[in-house]
């Protein structure tokens, strides 16, 4: 499962407006679209400016394959974000479902905590959930659960 989030879309959206806001997500989406043609994946808007991807059947390597091309598809828009001081990308967040995973709201809460990481990473990247040290979350700094 892929997360990925608009860097500073509001700032975005504020700036350029909404109507400017709305094709700008039908640009992503038409990337997110792209990346996945070859896929069994389902994609759909998670809210404001996320968007989930389904992967049934990739393993987690795929999975960061299809991420890392969206990421880049979504910097060759060339779609100025001043807000950003630069152009529009995306985070995103991958998790994996195994054995230890014992239902999607887990699955879905993986790729959120790796999604978040990648923002506090500088943004504009692309982190899997069993990339996360074990460190990181007996230190508090991510809340497991």
């Amino acid at each position: 499962m892929l997360l990925l989030d608009i860097d500073y879309f509001k700032g975005y959206n504020d700036s350029m407006g909404h109507q400017a806001g709305d094709e700008c997500l039908k640009r992503v989406a038409a990337v997110v679209a792209a990346a996945t043609v070859n896929t069994a994946a389902l994609s759909a808007r998670y809210g404001g400016e996320k968007f989930a991807i389904i992967l049934p059947g990739e393993t987690e390597a795929e999975a960061l394959i299809v991420a890392e091309a969206v990421r880049l598809g979504v910097r060759a828009l060339k779609i100025p974000n001043a807000a950003a001081r630069g152009y529009l990308s995306v985070s995103i967040g991958v998790s994996d479902r195994d054995a230890r995973t014992p239902n999607e709201a887990t699955l879905v809460g993986e790729a959120d905590l790796a999604l978040y990481e990648a923002k506090r990473q500088g943004r504009d990247r692309v982190v899997a959930y069993s990339a996360l040290p074990r460190e990181y979350f007996d230190n508090g700094l991510i809340q497991h659960g």
